[in-house]
């Protein structure tokens, strides 16, 4: 489970605020916004502990799929599209 806003910057432990990644995304994301992590590692290839790789989407990847898969779901779309942190 990965907070799309993280705790450290703004706590918000709603539903909204989480998806699954994988454990080494997690990692590397660290305290970006998930949309800072994608403009920032979009493209990349990261390595699974199990050997495996995974490919991080791009940006227009990213944001493609975020409007199509969260376009019922405002709340977590709005979120996951973030560029700054909410006040």
């Amino acid at each position: 489970i990965e907070h799309i806003i993280p705790q450290s910057r703004y706590f918000d432990d709603s539903y909204s605020n989480k998806v699954i990644c994988e454990s080494e995304v997690n990692k590397l994301k660290a305290n970006l916004l998930a949309h800072e992590f994608i403009a920032n590692h979009g493209g990349e290839v990261v390595e699974l502990n199990y050997g495996q790789t995974v490919k991080i989407f791009s940006l227009e990847e990213y944001e493609e799929f975020v409007k199509e898969r969260y376009q019922s779901n405002k709340t977590k779309l709005k979120k996951l599209m973030l560029d700054d942190i909410p006040d």
